[in-house]
């Protein structure tokens, strides 16, 4: 019956762990910030500008970075200059152009079942406790 328990709860972190794959999508990446935008916002531009392009807007981190979620890894490099990074500011936004990439995100999945495990434990060792009654 322990162990029966302990092998449910391994089953249930595996099962309920389905966003520890990698998600893959499409962001503008600004080289001289380092930062890479993945949030579409459509097709936008720079006031009084004809250059439509699609703008991005938000920020996640890179894969030498220690912060989740995070860029796994960069893929297709659709060119220079073929999206915008809008961020806003006292006068309204302002645009950053930036190269157009797919890639992978990468979720950390520790950080985000720490509680789930913690239960898994705790149910493990108090099913234990109370079946052998340590002394």
């Amino acid at each position: 019956m322990l162990f029966r328990f302990f092998y449910l709860s391994i089953i249930s972190l595996i099962v309920f762990s389905c966003k520890l794959f990698a998600q893959s999508g499409s962001g503008c990446y600004v080289s001289s910030t380092t930062t890479f935008a993945v949030t579409s916002v459509g097709n936008a531009g720079p006031a009084n500008s004809s250059d439509i392009r699609p703008t991005y807007t938000g920020s996640l981190a890179l894969a030498n970075s220690t912060t989740c979620p995070r860029v796994k890894s960069f893929g297709n490099n659709r060119g220079a200059n073929t999206c915008y990074i809008r961020t806003s500011n006292s006068a309204g936004f302002t645009y950053t152009s930036g190269n157009l990439y797919d890639y992978e995100r990468e979720n950390c999945p520790l950080d985000d079942y720490i509680w789930l495990m913690l239960i898994a434990i705790g149910g493990f060792a108090f099913t234990a406790l109370r079946k052998y009654h340590l002394a």
